[in-house]
């Protein structure tokens, strides 16, 4: 699985890094060669492009069938209800995502 992280949060990595060096603890040019070097990076990372992603939110579909309501499915995180598919199939085995709250149907709320 990839994962993601915010270019943001390694930018400031780089910034406070540079930040929190003292020349007095570096020989000769070790200072201004790593300061170059965290400076490079911090800006290699701003040059990068970054992904569009959003976290997930994970919900399950509830079976209101047997339940004293109206029947029909909802959706356990946002309680958005549900009948059954046009083509009279359950709900339950066509819908991956829910349309309301856009939570992934897999199971984990």
């Amino acid at each position: 699985m990839i994962e993601y992280i915010s270019k943001q949060l390694v930018e400031s990595i780089f910034r406070n890094a540079r930040k929190s060096m003292k020349p007095e603890n570096y020989k000769g040019d070790e200072f201004f060669i790593l300061d170059s070097i965290l400076l490079n990076a911090e800006q290699i990372v701003h040059l990068m492009q970054a992904a569009d992603v959003a976290p997930v939110m994970h919900g399950e579909i509830v079976d209101m069938r047997k339940a004293e309501d109206d029947g029909g499915w909802r959706c356990a995180r946002c309680g958005w209800q549900y009948t059954v598919c046009v083509c009279g199939k359950d709900v339950t085995r066509k819908i991956h995502y829910c349309p309301n709250c856009g939570a992934k149907m897999d199971g984990e709320v």
